[in-house]
Order: structure tokens, then sequence, then C-alpha cells
């Protein structure tokens, strides 16, 4: 069965990565800001999905993401609800039949 989707978070490592995994399986990446790792706010300002597919080609910039984004200053506590959350809407898409990877790099 062929991956309808690579599914990442919005960190610039995450993109790149999903990006490869994307060109293997002949797919698209959606980034889901609700898979950040903790603190990725505190870098400075996170591109929008449009703003990386303009130099990360198989980012979907159409994408509308299901999970929240991170917020300033957010704890590696603070961020485990938020990405419990984001498993869980993901697997409800893995339920109804979807074939999607995720690619996430650790907090």
């Amino acid at each position: 069965q062929k991956a309808e989707r690579v599914v990442c978070g919005p960190s610039l490592a995450e993109v790149q990565t999903a990006q490869y995994v994307a060109w293997c399986v002949g797919s698209r990446v959606c980034i889901e800001p609700g898979l950040a790792e903790a603190g990725v706010c505190l870098r400075g300002p996170v591109p929008s999905a449009r703003q990386r597919s303009a130099y990360h080609p198989s980012v979907d910039a159409s994408h509308a993401p299901c999970t929240q984004e991170a917020v300033d200053e957010e704890t590696f506590m603070e961020c485990l609800p938020r990405a419990v959350d984001a498993a869980w809407r993901l697997s409800e898409t893995v339920r109804k039949g979807e074939c999607v990877i995720v690619v996430a790099c650790p907090a």
C-alpha cells in the first residue's frame, strides 16, 4: 500500500527528513504543528507550511493541520499532552484506512 502522506513536525530537521522519505515513497509532506518538539518556539518564528514549500517542494502547502501549535516557552512536561493529542488525531486517519508515515525528532 502506498503512503498517502508523510507527516512531520515544523522543525527544519523534520521537514528535511520527511522530504527525503516522501521522495522515496512518491508522496507529499504534511506539516503538523502538534508534532513540534518542546521549546521549538524559543528558537524564533517557525515558518508556515506555505513558506517551507518555497524551499522544500514536497511540502503540501494546502494541508490543513489537525493538531494545535506549540506555545512559547513550553517545557517538556507541558508539551506531552500536545504530543499525545497529535498522536491520537493522526491515529484516527490510520483507523480510517489511510497509510501515513510520521517523521518526528525526539524532544
